[in-house]
């Protein structure tokens, strides 16, 4: 959990200095880290080897963003981040939703518990059965 807020804070204030300017007028405008996770739907009661999948919505800044993928933890509950990117310097503040998968496939009966990045030191929790 440590990773994940220290990882946010890391992002948040690469936004303020992506851009590396040179005395040369040379730009290099790259920056990656966790966005927050708005909203979660999945289902609550799957069969073992049935993969779970939650449709994760979350929002980019501007049109200079895109998805990289879902970070995780290795041990439940899991806890599971949105990674995006940033590469361009001049960049429109279009905020855009989008959704994308995640999916897991549980190997043995329980319960799980999801937790998914939605602020610092805030999350969405997914609560599935396995039968």
């Amino acid at each position: 959990m440590k990773y994940f807020k220290l990882t946010l804070f890391i992002f948040i204030l690469s936004i303020f200095t992506a851009c590396d300017i040179d005395g040369e007028d040379n730009r290099n405008c790259y920056s990656e880290g966790y966005t927050a996770i708005t909203a979660v739907t999945g289902p609550a009661e799957v069969d073992v080897n049935e993969p779970i999948v939650f449709n994760v919505t979350f929002n980019i800044e501007n049109d200079c963003g895109s998805f990289l993928r879902f970070d995780t933890s290795q041990l439940f509950p899991k806890e599971v981040a949105a990674r995006v990117a940033y590469a361009g310097c001049e960049c429109d503040d279009v905020e855009t939703t989008l959704v994308r998968e995640y999916k897991f496939t549980p190997t043995q009966t329980g319960e799980l518990e999801f937790k998914f990045l939605s602020g610092a030191n805030q999350f969405i929790t997914k609560k599935v059965t396995v039968n």
